[in-house]
């Protein structure tokens, strides 16, 4: 059997999701955005999900040697907000199972910033510089932070899940 792959994604309802993966030395990211600019709020959670599940069928043939994770949402959130973000995990866990990913975790905010960047409360330009230290190739800046935060912060769960799987990770 090959490396492991590493799926990690970043929630978002008002700005793009991100989903990332890494296998070996091999690590690609890509932003989700709904594909229309309804306001219906299912719809663009539909739109999110569909763009999630496309990029999990792209990237796995089957869910032999794949592990995934995502950003377990926090914070003071309103409920209707936790209810859109927990139905977006609910659709990757979805997308996973669908592709025989059997694994699918959910990782604190703070264990990602300080596995990945080095200190828990990272923000958005120190998460950037991070990705783009670990992954020169990819053409992170920090800055454009704020348009490349989602991204880093999915390659942050990535890397995160790799480094606890791999015995490396943090504790938070």
């Amino acid at each position: 059997m090959g490396p492991v792959t590493y799926i990690g994604l970043d929630i978002g309802l008002s700005s793009p999701c991100a989903v990332a993966f890494i296998r070996g030395d091999r690590a690609e990211v890509r932003e989700i955005k709904p594909k229309t600019r309804t306001k219906d709020e299912n719809v663009r959670i539909g739109e999110i999900i569909d763009g999630i599940t496309e990029f999990i069928c792209a990237t796995c043939v089957n869910g032999d040697g794949v592990v995934a994770a995502y950003e377990q949402p926090f914070g003071k959130l309103n409920m209707r907000t936790f209810g859109a973000l927990s139905r977006i995990a609910g659709g990757f866990i979805a997308a996973c199972r669908i592709r025989g990913i059997k694994q699918v975790e959910a990782i604190n905010i703070q264990k990602i910033k300080m596995t990945f960047e080095g200190h828990g409360s990272a923000d958005k330009e120190m998460m950037v510089r991070a990705a783009m230290l670990r992954y020169p190739t990819m053409g992170f800046d920090p800055d454009k932070a704020n348009k490349q935060q989602h991204m880093a912060d999915a390659l942050g769960v990535a890397f995160t899940l790799r480094e606890m799987e791999e015995g490396l990770g943090c504790s938070a």
